[in-house]
């Protein structure tokens, strides 16, 4: 599944959340912080909280979202993964700092994502970002 936040003026933010199914019907979220910027959106920060049951995510993630005056709508899975390679896209283009990086492999796997449901993230990046697959 996937779920986004309302879509933002210039400048603003917008959260991102894909449920990656896993074994035993569990789900591994990503939740992916995308900035509207002119050019198109640019990848924030992201994240991969640790796998869970699709009951605790909606509890856990998605409500209190909405309950932070943050609130995120089920989006087209497409539509969300399109907007989340996009952003990453444009963030390795600008040299732009992933923050979370510093405690996940949070790029190599959301290229895999990629790669694994057939979408281009659009970046020929060289060294390790070309690789992945």
């Amino acid at each position: 599944g996937a779920w986004t936040g309302e879509p933002v003026p210039a400048g603003a933010h917008r959260q991102v959340i894909l449920a990656i199914a896993r074994d035993g019907g569990r789900v591994a979220p990503l939740v992916a912080l995308v900035d509207e910027h002119a050019g198109g959106p640019l990848l924030r920060d992201a994240f991969f909280l640790p796998d869970m049951v699709p009951g605790r995510l909606e509890r856990e993630v998605l409500a209190p979202l909405g309950g932070a005056g943050m609130p995120v709508a089920p989006a087209d899975v497409g539509a969300a993964l399109g907007l989340a390679s996009a952003a990453l896209s444009a963030a390795l283009a600008a040299g732009t700092h992933i923050p979370s990086e510093a405690h996940q492999s949070v790029i190599a796997r959301m290229l895999r994502l990629q790669v694994a449901l057939g979408a281009s993230c659009g970046h020929d990046a060289p060294g390790e970002w070309a690789d992945v697959g």
